[in-house]
């Protein structure tokens, strides 16, 4: 009796759903790596992972013969979780604690001691880590302008300003218009304010800010390389090469809706020297509801 013919069952193709399955396993993975691989290099180099992390940024008046001091100080408190970003302005003639030199205005301890002075002073005045600071000089701010093709700006009223003892000579007109680096540079340095140099620190928060807002927008992503090698030849900072890319891509989300501030404070005249002086109480306050940041 012949036996019966055997039935090979015919094997499924498996599905193109089931056959990406194992790629999209393995690219939600290299995704999530490099989320935490980005966060990470924003922890602070040193520091117990947190939440933020704060940079000192120095716009330094370089003079012949000297340091200079810095006539720019700002801090950028960014939340590396979240992106969020917070700029707060120290008035140059604020009233500090230099450590080693005493009270004077804080703009001194840059040329007291460089960087790592003026971050220890800043640290001190607001009770926070200031983990990195990044420098530049006057000519580092016109080249990046430029680069991005300038900003546009509102002026509310004509300025008109001289100094011949620093060859400065500001002439720019009321309206909105597209200002080129030098154009800008000028803006910056205006000082004929009713409110003084407060009003001058006011529009160098509002100027950091949209560099990077524009520096962030589709448009300026083909001079981004050209701007990393201004970066690497104008710009002096204690962050390492590893964790700058990092750090600047947050910068750059961060400012689509960063807020900014100054320290608050009251212009007094102290043995014949005029500061801005600052209550530590107000100080305290700032630093936990703006930076949201509980300070020493």
């Amino acid at each position: 009796m012949a036996k019966p013919a055997t039935v090979t069952p015919r094997r499924r193709k498996p599905s193109a759903k089931r056959r990406a399955r194992p790629y999209l396993i393995i690219a939600a993975c290299v995704l999530v790596a490099s989320h935490l691989i980005h966060v990470l290099m924003l922890v602070p180099s040193g520091a117990a992972p947190g939440r933020k992390v704060n940079i000192l940024l120095l716009g330094v008046d370089e003079r012949k013969g000297d340091r200079g001091r810095a006539d720019t100080m700002i801090v950028a408190s960014l939340d590396y979780l979240t992106n969020d970003l917070r700029v707060l302005s120290f008035p140059r003639d604020t009233r500090v604690l230099i450590p080693g030199r005493g009270y004077d205005k804080v703009n001194a301890a840059y040329a007291y001691g460089g960087a790592d002075l003026a971050m220890e002073t800043v640290s001190g005045a607001l009770g926070i880590p200031i983990h990195y600071y990044i420098s530049t000089d006057f000519g580092g701010l016109v080249k990046v302008v430029d680069r991005l093709g300038g900003l546009t700006i509102t002026v509310d009223k004509p300025m008109r300003y001289d100094d011949p003892y620093q060859n400065l000579h500001i002439n720019i007109k009321a309206g909105t218009q597209l200002m080129d680096g030098k154009t800008i540079l000028d803006y910056a340095r205006y000082r004929s304010d009713p409110e003084g140099d407060i009003a001058r620190v006011r529009r160098q928060q509002a100027l950091i800010v949209e560099i990077l807002k524009k520096a962030a927008q589709p448009g300026a992503w083909s001079v981004l390389p050209g701007l990393l090698q201004d970066f690497g030849e104008m710009v002096h900072s204690n962050i390492s090469g590893l964790r700058l890319p990092s750090l600047g891509i947050a910068l750059l989300r961060g400012a689509r809706s960063a807020e900014s501030k100054t320290l608050p404070g009251k212009a007094s005249l102290t043995n014949g020297v005029w500061y801005w002086m600052v209550e530590p109480a107000q100080t305290r306050q700032m630093v936990r509801d703006f930076l949201g940041i509980d300070g020493r």
